[in-house]
Order: structure tokens, then C-alpha cells, then sequence
């Protein structure tokens, strides 16, 4: 198995592969995290600490330590997780939800050896979870990877308007499943070297679900392959803001054109393919 140091990574973000309205956006100074907890294999004590962005939109969660690895000897499926508490104060009038999941790391697997990683959440302690998004990565392979999960937009779960304070709980795991004799090893890893889970949020008025200067966004996920063998290298998304639905999906393919542009002419051997 490789000896790199492995680091973790896992983005979330507001974005779908669809269009939809955006409805203006929340004072981000009446966004604050007010408690984090966290438990688990993938994350013991004093290994996770958070930060938050300015604008409101994204929560970073930083790790010391969420690896999971298989060798010869071991069970047929080794599994680690990390379970997150957040509760946040909101702005009055103001609801979120989770609907993109990136996934970025490492993988050193073998051939026939399965690594998985799967993200859950739900609000308020409800036992309904939602399955936000989850990939699989076959062996034999031995590279970074970044790959995109996103849910349609009529299954987004929103956190209840009648409170300010709004508590998520966040289930998340790492496993590979491999048959005897075979091994390998997966984390989630960031490219600059910091090792964290940054989670966008998506925001709408409670009181206003069509407001007159309301903006549409959309979005285009895109693939990036290498051109020997037509691997897949990782997933990219664009987005953009329009007052019509048409103009939104104009400048993102015009985004998307541009951003592939720039990628294929710094990385030669990488041919960018928008879905």
C-alpha cells in the first residue's frame, strides 16, 4: 500500500443539475455556528474543529484523522465513520437544505476491492434520514479522485421555519469491501493539503416561496477525462445567476465552455466533457 500521508476532503454544495430560483440571500452576519459535535471511528477526540464562511454559504469541517484501510488479513469490509452535530442560529424568516455533495480524496485499491463513501443527513433529531449523496470507486485504483453526487431538486428536505436555532446531524462513512487476499486503502483528501468537509448551504425565504426579485441559478456538471485511456480524472460543477431560467443556463454554458477551455490548455492529456 502506498505510504502517502492521506488527508481528508468532502464538499457540499448548493448546486443541482437542473435550474431553480434563488431567492435574494440572508444577512450572513445573523449566521453563526453555536454548538459542533462530532463522534465516531473516523474522527476521535480533539481531531475536528469548523469554520464557517463569511458570506454564510459554506461551513468547513476540519480533520486530523478519516482513513479507512483493508489488508490481506482482514474482515471482507472495513468500515469508519464520523457523525456530526451542528447547531446553527439562522436569520428570522430564513431556511436551508443540503442538495450537492463533492467528493474528493485518495484511493489505493486493489482489483476487486470496492471503496464506498456515503453522506446522510436529517433535522432536529428526526429519524427520517436523507441520503444525500454516496459513490463508489472499483480497483483496480490508485489515484486522487473527485467525484459529484447531487439530489433532484423535489426531494430537498428544509429546515423548519419556526426556529432560529436550526440543529442538522450529519452522518457520514468510508468503507471498502474487497474479497479475501485483497487490499486497500481510502480517505477523503483536499488538494492544498488541508484535510476537511466543506458543506454549501442553500437558502429560501420562509414567508415569501416566490418573491418578485427572485433569480434563477443553474448548473452544469462537468467530467474530466484523460485522453489515453478515457479514465475519468474528476467532476467539476459550474453555476450561474439569471433573471430568466434561459439567461441562468446561458452564462453557465458559457461558464462551463470557458472553464474547460482554460483546463485543457494547461493540462493537455485531460479532455473536458460537459454532460
Amino acid at each position: 500500500m502506498s505510504e502517502r500521508f492521506f488527508k481528508t476532503l468532502l464538499i457540499i454544495s448548493t448546486l443541482a443539475p437542473q435550474t431553480a430560483f434563488a431567492q435574494g440571500d440572508p444577512n450572513p452576519s445573523e449566521i453563526k455556528i453555536r454548538r459542533f459535535d462530532f463522534t465516531g471511528t473516523g474522527c476521535p477526540a480533539n481531531s475536528v474543529a469548523y469554520d464557517i464562511s463569511e458570506d454564510g454559504e459554506g461551513i468547513t469541517i476540519l480533520f486530523d484523522a478519516y482513513a479507512v484501510e483493508k489488508t490481506p488479513g482482514t474482515s471482507a469490509r472495513e468500515r469508519k465513520s464520523c457523525d456530526l452535530r451542528i447547531a446553527m442560529t439562522t436569520p428570522p424568516g430564513w431556511s436551508f437544505a443540503l442538495f450537492s455533495l463533492m467528493f474528493r480524496g485518495y484511493a489505493d485499491l486493489d482489483k476487486n476491492a470496492v471503496g464506498t463513501q456515503n453522506v446522510n443527513y436529517s433535522f432536529g433529531g428526526s429519524s427520517t434520514r436523507v441520503k444525500l449523496g454516496k459513490i463508489n470507486i472499483d480497483g483496480a485504483f490508485k489515484d486522487d479522485y473527485e467525484r459529484l453526487d447531487t439530489l433532484p431538486l423535489n426531494t430537498l428536505q428544509w429546515s423548519p421555519c419556526r426556529n432560529r436555532t436550526q440543529v442538522f446531524d450529519l452522518e457520514t462513512s468510508i468503507a471498502i469491501t474487497a474479497k479475501e487476499g485483497v487490499s486497500g486503502y481510502m480517505t477523503v483528501d483536499s488538494l492544498d493539503g488541508e484535510i476537511s468537509q466543506q458543506y454549501e448551504l442553500l437558502w429560501k425565504r420562509c414567508d415569501a416561496p416566490q418573491p418578485l426579485n427572485r433569480k434563477f441559478f443553474a448548473t452544469c456538471k462537468t467530467e474530466l477525462k484523460r485522453r489515453s485511456d478515457n479514465a475519468l480524472v474528476r467532476e467539476i460543477m459550474t453555476k450561474a445567476y439569471g433573471k430568466q431560467s434561459q439567461i441562468a443556463l446561458a452564462k453557465t454554458k458559457a461558464k462551463t465552455e470557458n472553464k474547460c477551455r482554460n483546463i485543457e490548455s494547461r493540462r493537455h492529456n485531460i479532455r473536458c466533457v460537459p454532460e
